[in-house]
């Protein structure tokens, strides 16, 4: 089966949950419970070999990550991959309520063991619409455990895991909506670019490091979202400068060609004819005689 991807450039790289990752082991729940608070709570700071996740049920508090500290609230899930120190510190007016469940044996395809998000990935996402039904799992998964009747670990491993299909949808929706800022970010500084040097010669090199972003990356991301090529968008910016100065100054073709960053004035001509319909000289004198009616 052939699998098709968002392009990938020399500074970012894409990890495709729903089509690439695949569980080569199938994780194991250590534990699941739920931390109620009256009050101030503070966890000290460890690190485990196994991948935990919380949940926030309500309250507010703080996480404090490799030594970076995050506010937490209603509705935020906190990932740990192995070997993330951290600590939790609760609210002392609005006590931090708690749901959290460890993962162990977890191996996805491209991750080393234990690991549920890429390097470089946040362990902060929002629940969303889905807090209920993360609310629903958990409290399902600790009823299991408290009662311990028949079939009660396999149906709490089998909750787990389904937990974390709805987790990847998270994680994944989240990236594409930062792909998306990417992308456009990356777009107004190619525009900002050629408008700034349109009068000039420049390569696509100079626009992709202007960017921060790879040129065939860039090549392939322009055209998708203004729905021409970067030449084109060029070429329209050129032809829009020249037809300013043919209404506003008495200069040649050639100092017009030469200001609009073609040089080659019969190239110049033969451009302005193509794009427009009509030469350089005639445009001037249509315009001329159409601002003296």
């Amino acid at each position: 089966m052939e699998i098709r991807h968002r392009l990938n450039s020399e500074e970012r790289q894409h990890y495709l949950f729903e089509q690439r990752y695949s569980f080569k082991v199938k994780p194991r729940l250590l534990y699941v419970g739920e931390l109620k608070n009256n009050g101030f709570w503070s966890e000290t700071e460890h690190n485990h070999d196994f991948v935990e996740i919380l949940l926030v049920k309500s309250g507010k508090g703080s996480v404090e990550i490799e030594g970076e500290e995050k506010k937490i609230k209603k509705g935020d899930i906190i990932i740990y991959n192995a070997g993330t120190t951290h600590r939790e510190t609760g609210d002392a007016e609005k006590p931090l309520n708690l749901y959290f469940m460890a993962l162990c044996k977890l191996s996805i395809t491209d991750l080393p063991e234990n690991y549920l998000l890429p390097p470089g990935y946040p362990n902060y996402y929002a629940a969303g619409e889905d807090f209920d039904i993360f609310c629903t799992m958990f409290e399902v998964m600790i009823k299991e455990f408290d009662k311990k009747e028949q079939f009660y670990a396999e149906i709490a491993q089998n909750i787990s895991r389904t937990f974390l299909m709805y987790l990847f949808r998270i994680i994944n929706s989240t990236e594409d909506k930062k792909q998306e800022l990417h992308s456009n970010r990356a777009i107004i500084r190619a525009i900002e670019f050629i408008n700034e040097n349109y009068h000039r010669e420049f390569s696509l090199d100079e626009i992709a490091e202007y960017c921060y972003v790879n040129k065939y990356y860039l090549s392939h991301l322009f055209p998708a979202h203004k729905h021409m090529t970067l030449k084109q968008y060029l070429i329209s910016k050129r032809i829009e400068e020249a037809k300013k100065l043919l209404c506003q100054e008495e200069l040649s073709v050639g100092e017009i060609a030469e200001r609009a960053g073609v040089p080659d004035s019969t190239y110049f001509s033969r451009l302005f004819k193509r794009e427009t319909g009509e030469s350089p000289l005639a445009y001037r004198k249509r315009v001329k005689e159409q601002n003296r009616i």
